[in-house]
């Protein structure tokens, strides 16, 4: 698959208009991100490790995104490691991102910027794809 094209809707109802061209439904995405919201809200400070609220939110994000989707027909698939909904009817694939920046003209940002012990990881040769 080629790399997708980017497209950002401000107008809600063309916004509207969109999702329900894919069969969703401002409902559908406002508890999808509910979900991860709630997952989010868990943390408990000194407890969890850091990455907890964020990797909890996709896991919600993801699994709610699966719930409003499968039912019509999308089947779950992995597409370069990440998490998606597919749509063979439609052509389409949805993921579920929770970062800062996920539709700019920038690479997604992670909500948290990396630190030094994941500099060091990835500069090793043997975690080169990192």
């Amino acid at each position: 698959m080629s790399a997708p094209d980017i497209t950002i809707i401000a107008d809600p109802a063309a916004a509207q208009r969109s999702l329900e061209a894919i069969g969703l439904t401002a409902d559908k995405v406002i508890r999808i991100a509910e979900a991860a919201a709630a997952a989010r809200s868990e943390y408990l400070p000194e407890v969890d490790p850091v990455n907890y609220p964020g990797t909890q939110a996709h896991h919600a994000g993801v699994r709610h995104l699966r719930l409003q989707t499968l039912p019509s027909g999308w089947r779950t698939a992995n597409f370069r490691n990440i998490e998606v909904v597919v749509s063979d009817e439609l052509g389409i694939m949805l993921g579920f991102q929770n970062v800062d920046q996920a539709c700019k003209a920038l690479d997604p940002q992670a909500i948290s910027p990396k630190g030094e012990a994941t500099r060091d990881l990835v500069s090793m040769p043997y975690c080169a794809s990192l």
